[in-house]
Formats: structure tokens, sequence, C-alpha cells
């Protein structure tokens, strides 16, 4: 019979007793009563712990677990890992009671933040025995070597710098770091963790231990993890991921990168097109041109098919400069001469000459794809076809807006160069050109500018449409026409500007200081030239601010940042922060604070010095730039850190401005988690601020683009409806970019907010401010001829820094609206283009397992016909008075003659009774007549509901859609390519964007369809008419 004991008072105090043996057994008896009388057990923990302390004591690991299980239940966890810790065996990692995976979590909390502190010490400590190799051998710094000062000054952000002495003079205090020795991990708790690592081996989780091991930074355990496992290919893929979204850190990532890079090319099959990634995130070119060359040289289709997938994938995620570095890294291969002719016979190539043709041809593919030009030819042979644009809603908004006002008017013309962008089609300026005539100054400007919208992406024909606006020497057009056909030359070449920049120089330069044509000259060339990094370019527009117009000097340094984007220039930034100093415009120092936080796109941890010295400035527009250098710096990583300090900054700051820019700049870091960014933003959209409020809708506009998201669209709903006229602008806007591709079976709302915008602006009393919303909103949901969605990532996943540029400028129109074209480099035309080894579109048809009508085009506005209804002649009141007088007489003289009437004849009553009931009964039958119509009506109608739900049900459950074809951001998950089993994409995730397709039936002949690469009307050129025959003239 087992006795229940109700106190552990006796066994306690056996640990008085002076027999180890005695204090043993009571250890023993305790460890099995600890969690039912750890109270009682708690007032003796002192002997317990003196048990553990005393190294002659047999038994310290029992005395260790009884006081780390007593620990545990007072909640002292850092007390309870330390003895658990030193208890040795007696503590199992392979138990499942709560206390074992308690202590196991917070041991690897503890660990991991042990390893992140260590490998961020070592890793400053390599940085700073480098510079000191680098000081020993060299007493002279280049500018190579002023970079990679600023590097490691900005990578210990907390040090404080000196003004006075430059901003980013290198200083050794700045880089010395205070421990010279390493701390170390205890290693009983290394034991423990390499226990919990063994467990998971031994059980076969490998996904969590993969996750603990990159999140402790132990680069050996990932290699023997992904060693270890059958499924190789799936585990590098799952490595892969959770380096790029999770891990926070830039260099350790490079590292992990560098791990994964060397574990794929050991492979004996090769994954070309992640290598590739790889090297791009590395900044590898020169790997990158050799495996595109050893590509190339393979006689395989499938090599020649990843060279151009790789090809394409690095278009859309490599800048500007690192393809011009690649393209010139590339071989030029030797040409061929023809053969030739003799006696009529023309000679045949060799077997050599052939393989070389052969070669020659591949890699002119392969250059072409890189330049972009075959990527922006589909694109716009994809959006000039499938153009669905519906004037019809922009032509109502253009009757409602009052002409005189010029900004209303600019917002018109704004809004059709977004639903136009890019299908090449004017017809709407066109048909209003005595509309546009009226327009002058900055709306002019605006309304030349909309044409590098319309013709996005025409690089061959920019200068054939711009000519008339052009400048042309002496004697031009407008200023405004020509500053507006700069910025429009920049829009149609964004970032391939190799023959339109030295154009744009030559204007800047001839402009004779026209502030308006350098700024329209500046924005082009920062749009042409962008994160090309050239350094005569940068001086000519460091010229332009140094002039200090207001106007010219803010495009000049927002130019400057597109230059430099990405890449850090040291140089750049000193100058731009002195003269930030300098001037007194608020205009320059805005452009020039948002220059700034663009050279640092993507640099993370390294632009915290930058960030630093933004913040901690007294003037508040360059505290707004700060905000900016964070978004730009941290975009898409969801920095926790980075996060914290923008939700800090958006209800501390004593600018509005500032406050705006940090909410909007929380969206940039979260656009890659949508559906979590209006829980993020909920208490923000309410505040009693009216520019947060305006921020957080903006945030909600930029991450939620294109998605519908029910959550946001909750959000802007009572934002649209807000008492300030500012905060509504933003709302319907965001309500713009939410909705955008969303029709009304995916989207109830589509249609009534369609509606919104156009009371909006036919209501007289609306403020303008909010009418400017409503117009660009309506452009936006339209975008692109409902081909476009606003994305910040490239179809593989990775960081748009175009659209993320294009973001954050379009979202300084706040302060100078011309600067809302920026938006369209966030246009991503939402077309998947299955090509062949030749680049030829064949014909081959993929399957979306959605209804076709949820992801259809919106239903087009059909124009409701005026119903004239007649207005009543207004009757003055003389003239009623006079004919009541005429009545009354009339009245009178019947009445006397009716009753002489009744004096000479007999009235027959039955008769007229008789009259009157079948009066009646006519009336009754009138009525149940109508009754039975209303019934018929009633029939019909539940007929009609019976037959469309019929249809609805009768409604396929998938789609076939041929090549090319619409593929919405929502769509894509439906996407499979199991109907056409002649081709397959030769890299298997990709659903959408340029598929390269391999053919499976190599041998049957190919259905192609035609790709006009010059989408333009060409007129068939007229023949010349002959000369008349000769003739003899008379004259009179």
């Amino acid at each position: 019979m087992s006795v229940v004991l109700s106190t552990a008072s006796g066994i306690i105090a056996l640990l008085d007793e002076p027999d180890n043996d005695l204090k043993t057994y009571a250890l023993r008896k305790l460890d099995s009563l600890v969690d039912q009388f750890w109270a009682e057990i708690s007032d003796s923990i002192g002997k317990i712990e003196a048990l553990y302390e005393d190294e002659e004591f047999p038994s310290r690991t029992l005395a260790a677990i009884v006081a780390s299980k007593v620990y545990y239940h007072l909640g002292f966890l850092d007390d309870s890992l330390l003895f658990a810790l030193g208890a040795g065996q007696l503590f199992d990692v392979s138990q499942r009671d709560e206390f074992t995976r308690t202590l196991i979590s917070k041991s690897f909390n503890d660990y991991i933040e042990k390893r992140n502190v260590i490998t961020e010490e070592e890793h400053k400590l390599k940085l700073k025995k480098e510079e000191e190799e680098k000081n020993k051998t060299k007493t002279i710094f280049d500018d190579e070597e002023e970079d990679s000062e600023l590097e490691n000054m900005l990578i210990d952000s907390d040090e404080d710098s000196e003004q006075d002495e430059g901003l980013y003079e290198a200083k050794n205090e700045r880089i010395l770091i205070e421990k010279t020795e390493v701390e170390v991990i205890d290693p009983r708790l290394e034991k423990v963790i390499n226990s919990v690592f063994r467990r998971c081996f031994l059980e076969k989780e490998f996904k969590e231990a993969l996750g603990i091991a990159i999140e402790a930074r132990r680069i050996d355990i990932i290699k023997e993890i992904i060693e270890m496992v059958d499924k190789t290919d799936e585990m590098l893929t799952y490595c892969l991921t959770i380096a790029r979204k999770y891990i926070q850190s830039r260099w350790y990532r490079q590292e992990v990168l560098t791990v994964l890079l060397e574990i794929y090319e050991s492979r004996p099959e090769l994954d070309y097109i992640n290598i590739c990634d790889i090297l791009l995130f590395l900044n590898d070119v020169e790997r990158l041109s050799e495996i595109l060359n050893e590509l190339i040289l393979e006689k395989s289709i499938e090599s020649n098919l990843n060279a151009c997938q790789i090809a394409f994938d690095l278009y859309e995620n490599a800048s500007q400069h690192f393809l011009n570095e690649l393209v010139l890294l590339l071989p030029d291969p030797i040409p061929v001469n023809k053969p030739v002719e003799k006696d009529g016979i023309v000679a045949e190539y060799t077997p050599m000459e052939q393989k070389r043709l052969e070669y020659i041809k591949k890699m002119d593919q392969i250059k072409s794809i890189l330049s972009g030009k075959t990527t922006i030819n589909l694109h716009l042979q994809f959006l000039n076809r499938n153009n669905k644009t519906d004037l019809q809603n922009l032509i109502r908004l253009k009757e409602k807006t009052d002409s005189r006002h010029s900004l209303l008017t600019s917002m018109i013309v704004m809004s059709h160069g977004l639903i136009s962008c890019g299908t090449t089609s004017d017809v709407f300026l066109r048909e209003n050109l005595g509309w546009l005539a009226n327009i002058s100054n900055w709306a002019k400007f605006c309304s030349t500018a909309s044409l590098g919208l319309i013709h996005k992406g025409h690089l061959d024909k920019a200068f054939t449409i711009l000519e008339p606006y052009l400048p042309q020497g002496s004697g031009g057009s407008s200023p405004y026409s020509e500053g507006g056909s700069l910025y429009a030359l920049g829009l149609i070449n964004t970032k391939h500007g190799e023959e339109v920049t030295p154009f744009l120089l030559e204007a800047l330069k001839n402009c004779q200081r026209n502030n308006i044509i350098q700024h329209g000259a500046c924005l082009g060339i920062g749009l042409s030239s962008m994160a090309v990094g050239d350094m005569q370019t940068y001086e000519e527009l460091r010229g332009v601010l140094y002039n200090d117009d207001a106007v010219a000097g803010e495009a000049a340094g927002i130019a400057m940042g597109l230059l430099m984007l990405g890449t850090g220039n040291s140089k750049a930034i000193q100058e731009m922060w002195n003269y930030a100093h300098q001037t007194e415009h608020e205009k320059i120092i805005r452009g020039v604070s948002v220059g700034m936080s663009l050279i640092m796109y993507g640099k993370e941890q390294e632009a915290e010095g930058l960030i630093e010295q933004l913040y901690s400035d007294k003037d508040s527009i360059l505290r707004y730039g700060a905000m900016f250098t964070i978004a730009m710096a941290y975009a898409g990583t969801s920095n926790e850190k980075a996060l914290r300090k923008l939700l800090h900054v958006a209800v501390s700051d004593v600018n509005d401005d500032v406050r705006r820019a940090a909410v909007i700049a929380i969206g940039f870091l979260l656009f890659k988690e949508p559906k979590q960014v209006p829980k993020t933003l909920s208490l923000l959209a309410k505040s009693y601020n009216n520019s947060v409020r305006f921020g957080a809708a903006m945030a909600l506009g930029i991450t939620c683009a294109g998605t519908a998201n029910k959550d946001a669209l909750e959000l802007l709903e009572p934002l649209t409806k807000d008492l300030n006229n500012i905060v509504r602008q933003g709302a319907l806007i965001a309500t713009g970019m939410v909705l955008m591709q969303s029709n009304e079976k995916q989207e109830p709302k589509v249609s009534k907010i369609k509606e919104q915008f156009y009371e909006i602006v036919s209501d007289k009393y609306e403020h303008k401010m909010t009418k400017m919303g409503a117009i660009l909103g309506a452009g936006l949901i339209d975008a692109g001829g409902r081909n476009v969605t606003i994305s910040m990532q490239t179809t593989t996943g990775e960081n748009d820094m175009t659209a993320i540029v294009g973001l954050a400028i379009f979202s300084q129109y706040w302060f100078w609206h011309p600067l809302t074209y920026f938006i369209s480099l966030a246009f991503q035309p939402t077309a998947l283009i299955g090509l062949n080894k030749d680049l030829n579109m064949p014909k081959f048809k993929v399957k979306s397992n959605a209804k076709p009508s949820l992801f259809a085009y919106p239903s087009p506005l059909v124009e409701k016909k005026k119903v004239e209804k007649k207005v009543e002649t207004a009757v003055l009141s003389v003239t009623k008075k006079e004919q009541r007088r005429q009545e009354e007489k009339a009245e009178q003289k019947k009445i006397n003659e009716d009753n002489s009437q009744m004096d000479s004849e007999e009235v027959d009553e039955k008769k007229i009774i008789e009259e009157e009931k079948e009066k009646e009964k006519e009336m009754e039958k009138e009525k149940e007549k109508e009754k039975e119509k209303e019934k018929e009506k009633e029939m019909e109608k539940e007929e009609k509901k019976e037959v469309k739900e019929q249809k609805e049900n009768e409604e396929p459950e998938e789609e076939i859609l041929e090549n090319p074809t619409r593929i919405t951001l929502d769509q894509r998950k439906y996407i499979t390519f199991d109907v056409d089993t002649r081709y397959k994409p030769i890299k298997e995730s990709a659903k959408f964007g340029i598929v390269m397709l391999l053919d499976t039936k190599p041998d049957e002949d190919e259905e192609l369809i035609e790709i006009a690469f010059d989408t333009t009307e060409k007129k068939e050129e007229e023949k010349e008419p002959e000369p008349p025959e000769p003739f003899e003239y008379f004259s009179d």
C-alpha cells in the first residue's frame, strides 16, 4: 500500500545529516517530489546549492538537477539553466516534459544570442586586421580605399562622428573594438546544443535543425545537414530561401550563400539557375560570365535554354552597372567570312566555321537579352496586343473637370499616362488637342512628359516621337515643353541611356541655365543612367546643384542619387551632405536628402552611420531623408531594429513630414509580407495626426498593390471619408493601387469605388486636393491597359531595385507633383511569355485552375443614355389670377345652362346608375390585368435569376490560356503546365514572366506566333508616281 506524502520536511531534514549517503538519498527523493513540493523545497535551496558547490560531495550533479527544477518552478530560468548545465547527463535533452523543453528553448536563445555577439566581434576584428594590413602597405589612399573605410566605419555606427573633420573621414579609434578577446561560450552549453542537434539527426528533423543552425550561425552544422539528407536538392532550395528571407546580417548572409555555392558546385548535376542567383548576390560578375560562356559552348539544347533563362533573370534582378560589366566580360566571337564564290558555285562553310557561326548566334542572343532589348520588346508586344483600356472613365472625369484649374488638368493628363503606360496608344490626347492647347506652364511640362509613359520602353522611336518638343536650339518651343520632353526621354529609356544620356547632357549644357529645362534634363539623366555610377555625369549634375537654383537643384539632387544608386559612394555622400548644410533652399535640401538615401540602397547595416547622422541633425528635412535612407537600406528585409526605429519616430518626432516619411518607410520594409502590414498599421491609420494617417494609407497602397487585400481596404475605406482633404487624397490613391487588375467577381467593391471617384470629381464643392487623389486613383486602377500591377519584387522573388526607387520618389509628389510619373518604374507586366530556343513564341497552352470570371478583365463602362425630362413652363401669378377669373365665369355660365336644361328635360336616374356600375366593373377588370402583368414581370425576373445562376453553375472550374497571356498576382498559384505535353519550362518554379520552354518533340514542326518587335504602326512605303509623259505647254 503506497503512502501519500503531505510534506517533504522529513526528507529535507536529511540534508543536514553528515552522512553523504543520506544526503544522496534525500536528493533522489526530492528529485522525484520537486514538482509537488517545490515551494517547500525552495526554503532550503541554499543547502542544495552548497552541496553542488562542494567538490568532495559525490552526488553534485544530483544536487544541480534538483536546484535547477526548483528555480524552474520559481520562474528564474537563468539560474535554472545554469544548474541544469552543471547536472551533466542527468539533464536529459531527449525527455519531452515541460521542464526539459523549456530549458532547451532557453539554452538555444542564450546560445544564439552569444553566437551572434561573438561572430559580430570576430567580423569586426577581421575587418580591423585587413585595414591595418592595408595601412602598412600603402601610405596614400586612393578612392577604392576610401570606399572600404566608409564600409568599415558604417559597420560600427554606435560611435559618434566628428563633423568638422568630415562625415566619413576614417579614424582609427572609430574602428577599434573595445574587447580584444572574443567571449567564449560555456562548453557545457555547447555540449547541450550539440546533443539536441544529434537528436534532430536521429529523428530526421533536418529542417528544424537547419533553421536552428542558421540562426545560431553554425556553418559546420549547415554543411553537415545538407550532406546528410537524402533529398539534397530540396534541402538546398529550402536553405537558400531561408538565407535570403530571414538572415538579417548582410555579411553572414554572404557567408551562408558562399557555403551553399560550394555545395551546389560540388554536385554531379549542376543547378546553373540557382548557382547564378547566388553569384549575383555575391556580386561575382567574373564567375557569372564564365558560366554563361560554358553553357553557350555546350551543344545540348537544355544548356542553351538555361543560359537564356539565366540572362532573363539577370536582366530583371541586376543593376545596370553590373550588366554592363558582365557584357564586357563576355568574349567577342571572331567573325566568320562569307564563303568565296568561284565559277558561279558558292563554297560551303567548313564544320569549324559552322560551329563558330552557331556560337556567334547564341552569344548575340545572350547579349541582346542582357541589354534588355528582348525583354522590353516582348513586354511592349504584350501590352500593345492585350490593351483593354477603357477611356470612357477618363472622358467622364475630364468632362467634370474645370479646365481653368491647371492642377486638375495635369492630373487628367497624368491619369491618362498611367492608363496607357507602355501601350503606345495616345488616342485620348489626339482627340483632345484643343483642350490641351489651353494648358500652360508646369501643366504643359507634365502633359509633354506623359508621352514618356505612353511610349515607355519604346527605345528605337524615342527621338522620333518627341522630336517636335525637344530643344531645337535658338527659337525653340516653350521651355516647359522642352523640359517635359527631356523628362519623357528619360522615362522611355529608363536604365538604357547609352544613346540618350549624351544628348541629355548636351541639352543640359546648352540650356543657358534655364531652370525648367535643367529640371527635365536632370530627371531624364537620372532615369536613363540609373545605377551606372559614372563620375563624369555626376560632375555635370553636381554643377547644376551648385548653381543654387531651387527648381533645378532639387532635380539634380535626386538625379545624383539615381546615378549612384546602391553604390554607397563616400565622395558623393560627403559632397551632398556638405551642400545640404550650405544652401538655404528647402527644395534642394529635400532633393539632396532623398538622393543620399538612394545611394545607400540595399546597404543594410552599412548605412547605419549615415542614418544616425541624418536623424540627429536639427534640420527636419534631413531627418526626413533619414527615414527614406532606412527604407532604401532595409527594403524588403523586415529588419526588427529598423522597424522599431520607424515606429518610434512615427509617434515621437516633432515634425509632421518626418512622421509621415517614417510610416511610409514601414511599407518599404514589409512589402514582402503584405498580409501583415494592415495589422502593423491599424493603429497608425487611426492616429490623430493627419500626416500619420496619410502615411499609413500610402504604406498600405505600396505594400498591398494589386492584391485586393480585404484588411487593407477596410482600413482605407474610412480614410477615403476622412475630414482632412490630404488624407482623403492619399487614401483614394492607395485604394486605386490595391484594386489594380481586380474585377467585381474578385472584389465586389470595385464598381462602387470607381463610381466614388467620379462623384468626388463631379462635386463642385469638393476640395481640389481630394479630386486630385480620385483622378490618380482612377488612373492607377486601370494602369497599363489593365495589364500591369505595382510590385517591388521581380518574378523570381528578389527585390526589384527600379520599382523600389520609383515608389520612393513617387512618394515625394506631396511636395512636387511632376514626380508622380516615377510610379511607372514599379509597373510590372503581369504576363506569361513562353519562348523556344530561338527566342520565338511557340503556340502552347497552360491551365488556370480557377473559374474564368474570377480573373477576367473588368467589364467596360456602359454609357447611360440621358432621358430628357419635359420642363414645365413657368407661369406668373398675375396670369394665374386672370385664368381663375375666366374659369369662374365659364363655370357660372355652364351652371345657368344646366339649370335651364333640367327644367325642360327629365333625367333617367336608372340609366345613369347602370352606366356607373358598368364603369366600376371595367375598372376592376383593368386592375386585375395590371396585377397579372406585375406577376408576369416578377416571374420573368425570377427566371432571369435562375438562368444567371445556372450559367454561373455551368461556368467551368478551369480555364485554358494560350501563350502569351495575362496572369494576375492572385492567379499565379492556380497555374499549371499539365495541358501541353510538348513544352515544359526549363525552370520548374517559373509560372509567370518570361519562361524558356524545352521542346520534348523537336522533330515535329513548330507552330509559332509572330513577334512584332517594333510595335509602331508601319505605314507601307508608297511608291513614288512615275513622271508624266512629255508634253508641250502653251501659255494663254
